[in-house]
Order: structure tokens, then sequence, then C-alpha cells
């Protein structure tokens, strides 16, 4: 109600309009006169990312009494990330997050039945830099090992530089023997092997309070040849979706045996016992409790671990009308259709009209079509069942609408939400109206379209958004004597990328496991082969869930393109190719502790993994590969790996020096009698103590 009170209609209640301000709603059918609840907040003011928020809401209304009531409208924008609006009209929070949002209001007076309600289209502009996003470096932090040397450093971008990093209050301890600077440096020697997770804070500069974000942190730290659980935590599930996670281990010797030590798992849900991945369908939801054993494969005194975990399912979607109310504006002696939807329960599904009255003129179909040709104007309420088709009994859902049909002649906007936008993809979609002359002009009043995106004065909103998020603005057309507006909101949806840039090398014969990952879209993720790709290597396999599983049974190097699809309608897709090397000699060591200057004892031990006949006892051979850099001053390497292992080391006393240099240089590895060949780039960086 209120858009055709703006146009034809005899003095008084346009007077009455007048008084009332822009934006404020009906009185629901009260006749009290001149008495209409009006919302006099016109303008809100800019917020600053860091900076204390607070905004008093006001309205008014003739007589009393008064018991108003707060809320944002329903299908209203969001406000600023990091603010909140009570229902006694306060505005506050901290600003996270910069950008221009445009929102709806609602204040309700209670103290009337039935009450009366008012709404007006506000924005907030938060100003400042972006929220702080935290990273590592590495990244993923490296596991650590008793009696070595550990280094890793925290990273942050965004806020204000520099930065102070602190645990989190009430966070679990570090791992023993190692501590965190307020420069973000994790440095020390582990004492005591185990999986510790812990919840690191940082603060920015931001004046007069400083942005702080936290970031929960997991550092494996396993005795040399141990085996330890590397999971962290076991994602979430839904009843009646398919499930897949796949557990991680290190240490020991491969392969690993998995199996559940104590506790259970939800019906439906089973543990792979080779590969470690929890997979299947269950129709029950809550929280399960357990604990997890793995268990290694050295020879007479296999090694095992055990670590509790506990997973979540949530419960499984209920029968729900998913069509938002108010519903798309009509008008008097023009055509109108309507589908409503439901999600959840059993398909098909029947609509029926549970109370209210619809408009004269329209019917609802049992498929949940709402047509026909309104014959009067007004505002009108009614409630929608759906019942599914789930047997014995079937479920029930119901729904409250609000349908405003505007006079003949008047001029209605048809949208009441467009389509989502994908990130880096072109985007149209066509705004329409019905009344007023044939020939509009479209324009934005308030908020803002995506960056990329833009509105034609004939309609048209188009361009590639370039940033993805949810952009709020109210649009206006007019026919030139007619107006009308309506707020809407275009969703960008990130693009789905696949962010595993390289698969590491599975051993010939051993127990090879890798979880891919992708970003974007709308998880859950479904991954596969691409059509006409070739094959994983022989003993290898994907699951949906994306994990590469299995024991490759031939040696070679081979490329192949997976494709990962999401779970919107319409699903997104991208495939990209990879190589898997399946070798007989592999390095596993990624990376090595940093140094200082002048440091007496240096030393950090390279390792493998090897599949060799015996005999002949095999024979290592370790080199730096030539052009490929060069290790610190007076560092070298063990050319001649342990016989048994492989192992190499790099160790001496690092010369004396200033500043921060890296390193960096390719060891190469040769088992003489096979031929067999591994490289792996290294770096090490020398710093002052």
């Amino acid at each position: 109600m209120g858009h055709w009170l703006k146009r034809a209609l005899p003095t008084v209640i346009l007077l009455i309009f007048a008084l009332s301000g822009a934006g404020a709603g009906c009185t629901n059918g009260h006749s009290s006169g001149y008495d209409i609840l009006v919302i006099t907040t016109s303008s809100l003011p800019d917020a600053a990312i860091g900076v204390a928020y607070e905004e008093v809401l006001t309205a008014s209304r003739k007589n009393g009494p008064y018991d108003f009531s707060w809320s944002l409208d329903s299908g209203s924008g969001t406000l600023p990330d990091g603010l909140a609006l009570s229902t006694g009209g306060l505005i506050t929070g901290v600003p996270a997050k910069s950008g221009t949002y445009v929102f709806v209001v609602k204040v309700t007076d209670n103290a009337w039945d039935p009450p009366y309600v008012a709404t007006r289209a506000l924005h907030i502009t938060v100003t400042g830099e972006s929220a702080i996003l935290i990273g590592t470096s590495p990244d993923p932090l490296p596991s650590a090992q008793v009696g070595f040397a550990y280094s890793a450093t925290m990273t942050a971008s965004g806020g204000v530089p520099t930065y102070t990093w602190t645990l989190d209050s009430g966070s679990p301890s570090l791992p023993s023997g190692l501590s965190l600077s307020s420069g973000g440096h994790f440095t020390g020697t582990p004492t005591q092997s185990g999986s510790y997770s812990f919840v690191i804070k940082v603060t920015d500069s931001t004046t007069p309070v400083g942005i702080t974000t936290t970031k929960p942190i997991t550092i494996n730290v396993s005795t040399p040849g141990q085996v330890i659980i590397t999971t962290a935590s076991i994602t979430k599930g839904q009843a009646g979706i398919a499930y897949s996670f796949l557990l991680s281990a290190t240490g020991g010797t491969t392969p690993y045996t998995w199996s559940l030590a104590s506790g259970a798992l939800p019906s439906g849900l089973s543990l792979n016992f080779s590969t470690g991945e929890i997979s299947g369908t269950t129709n029950e939801s809550g929280i399960w409790n357990f604990t997890l054993m793995v268990t290694d494969s050295t020879p007479d005194s296999p090694g095992e671990y055990t670590k509790d975990f506990s997973l979540q399912i949530d419960p499984a979607f209920l029968l729900d009308i998913t069509t938002t109310s108010p519903l798309v504006t009509g008008q008097a002696d023009i055509a109108y259709v309507q589908i409503l939807n439901a999600t959840g329960g059993t398909e098909p599904y029947a609509f029926i009209l549970d109370a209210g009255s619809l408009p004269t003129g329209l019917t609802l179909s049992s498929g949940g079509i709402l047509s026909g040709i309104p014959e009067e104007p007004g505002n009108f309420s009614f409630v929608i069942k759906v019942t599914d088709s789930t047997t014995p009994t079937a479920k029930e859902s119901v729904k409250g609408f609000v349908l405003n049909i505007d006079p003949p002649g008047s001029l209605t906007i048809e949208q009441e939400s467009i389509p989502d936008a994908v990130q880096n993809n072109p985007y149209e979609t066509v705004l329409s109206a019905i009344g007023g002359s044939t020939t509009y002009t479209w324009s934005i009043t308030s908020g803002a379209l995506p960056p990329g995106i833009n509105l034609a004065a004939d309609g048209v909103i188009s361009g590639t958004a370039a940033t993805y998020g949810d952009w709020s603005f109210v649009v206006q057309v007019t026919d030139g004597s007619l107006t009308n507006s309506r707020f809407l909101s275009l969703s960008v949806r990130p693009l789905l990328t696949i962010t595993t840039t390289a698969l590491n090398d599975a051993l010939l014969g051993m127990a090879y496991s890798y979880t891919l990952s992708a970003t974007g879209g709308l998880p859950s993720y479904t991954w596969s082969l691409d059509n006409g790709s070739s094959a994983l290597p022989p003993g290898l396999s994907l699951s949906t869930g994306g994990h590469i599983t299995g024991s490759a049974s031939t040696q070679g190097s081979y490329s192949f393109a997976l494709k990962v699809t999401d779970n919107n309608t319409p699903s997104l897709s991208t495939t990209k190719a990879f190589i898997l090397n399946v070798r007989q000699i592999v390095i596993t060591t990624k990376s090595l502790t940093g140094a200082n200057w002048g440091q007496a004892g240096y030393s950090a031990v390279v390792k493998i993994e090897h599949v060799l006949t015996s005999p002949p006892v095999p024979v290592f051979q370790w080199t730096l590969k030539p052009g490929s850099g060069n290790l610190p001053p007076n560092l070298s390497l063990a050319p001649t790996g342990d016989p048994v292992t492989g192992y190499t080391s790099i160790s001496g006393n690092v010369t004396s020096g200033s500043g921060t240099v890296t390193y960096t240089f390719t060891l190469v590895i040769t088992e003489t009698n096979s031929g067999e060949v591994d490289e792996q780039e290294l770096s090490i960086t020398v710093t002052s103590p």
C-alpha cells in the first residue's frame, strides 16, 4: 500500500501522504483519520570501519498509547557487517566492511489491534580499509617435530598496519616449547608430540579502537617416525544429503589403517579403514562424539595414535514455502501470474488457500500458480498452505502473504527480486513495469549496483561484476508523469574456482590420499573426471567428495582434467588439468627451518619415501641441482643418504651476517641401482638472532 496514494487521488489523501513523510507505510485498516504512523528518521550518518557506531531511529503518531517495536522489513537488505538493530530502534556496533548498505526498517505500534506499521528505506555508507584477513607463511603451517627447531609466521592484510598478535582469551595453549611473538612469529623447539589447536588474535592499528580478528590454528607435533592424526576437526553435514570427509595423518610407515576406538558414527555413515574417508548419507541429526585411531605399518611394532572428534549433522530441510512476501505487485484489469515454490519434504506439492481472501479475479491452482485478472485495487493479506506427498503422513507448512494490487492506469514495477550474478561472468536482466504510458525511464535513486554492473535508462541491468557480495539499491521508473520505486538487491556469487594448484606425487604401490579444494559458487561441491579426459593412474580413484585415494600400480606421469560442480540452480562448473606422477622415490620434505647468522650447529633433515627392490641394497646419492641456487654459507649437504631411510641432512655453522636473506635451491636424489630420480625446491631463510 502507498504506491497508488502518490498518484491522482483526492487532495486530502495526498496531503495525508505528504504529512506522513516519504516511505511511510500503510495503517493496516485503521480508520483514524490523520493519525498515521510515520518514521521520522530520514537519513543516517556515515560510519567507519573499526569505529563504534550508534544511532537511534525515531517514529511518531498523533494519538497514544504507543508501543513501538523496530526490525528490518521482510526482504530488506542487510545492515553493515558488525552493526545490529535493537527492537528499541538503536543501531549499534563496530562496522567491519566498507560499502554502501541499503535496507528497509520497519516500526510496529503494538498498542493497537491490528497494529500500526510503517517502513522506510535508509542507507549507511561505511568508509575505511577492508577487514583483516589472516594467513600463514608457509601456508599451510608445516608440521613440527620434537627436538627440532620450528619457525613459521602469521600474516595479515587489510585494516591498518602494524599488527599485534596474541593468543585469544580462553584459547588452549601452544605446543610445549613454542612461543608466539607480538610480531606473529612462532619460534622454539617442541618438547611433546600431539595435535595442538588454538585460536590466534590479531589487532591492527586503527584508532581509537583497533580492529581485531581471530583464526583457529592447528600445529601437529610428532616424534621422528611417529604416526599422528593431523585432522584438526571434522566438517558438519546435513541429514538426507550425501556426506564425505577425508581424515589425514603423517609420520610412521604407510599405508595406514583407520578405525573407531570408541563411540559411533551416525547411522548411514561409515569409515573406510584403508583411506580414512567418512562417507554415506544419514537421516539422523545431532552431535556424535567418538575417538578415531590410526595405525601405521611399521613391521613388528606398528605405531598407533588416537584423537577425539565430534561430528555435527544438521536437520534435513523441512517442508517450507520459499516464495517471499510481499508478492509481485499487480494492477487492476491487467493479467497477473505468480508461481509459488516450496522445498523439503517429498514432491509433488499441493497448494491451497488456508486463510484470508485472494483479490477478486485471482485463483490459486494446486500446483501453486496464482493467476487471473484482478478486478479492484487494494492491499490483500492471506495464508497459503502447502502439503507434500510424504507417506503415510503428509507434511504441511503455511506462510502468510501480502499482495498489493494498484489501481488501473497506475505505474507498477513488476520485479520483486532479480536473478543472482556470477563473478567475472556476463550478466543481463531486464526490469519491467505495467501501467502508465509505454515509454519508461529507469534510474537508481539510492544504493548502488556491483562494480561493473550498470542500469540503462531502458531498464536493462547488464555488465560483468568484478567482485562478489551483496548490493542493495532502490530502482525508480517514470513515464514522465507517473513514478514508482522499489527496493531490490543483487547478489554476486563468487566465481567457482579449483584452488588446488598441483597434486602430490604418488609412491608406487603405496597408499595415496589427496583432497582437492575449490572456492566460490555454492557448496557442497561434486567432483568428477571431465568428459573425454584421460583416466587417473591405475589403482587410484576419485570420489564425488574430491578425494583421490588408492594405491598406484603403474609408474609414470599421468595427465587428466578434473571437473567440479557446485550446488546452485542452475549449477556452476569448472575444469582444471593436472599431472600426477607415480614414482618409486618421493622427497616428502617441503620446507626447512630457518637459521640465524652466526648460529652454531644448524641441522635440518630432508626426508623421502621409497619403494625399491632389494637386493641389491639401495644406494642413494644427494646433490644440488646445477644452477638452482646455493646453500647458506658454511652449510653443506650430506651426499649419501641413510642406507635404510634415504634421509639426508643439511648442517654446519652459519657464518656471521646481518639482515634477512633467503637461499633457494633444488635438491636431487638418485637411486643408482634403479636410476630413479626425484627433486624438490627448498629454501632456508637466515635472519639476525
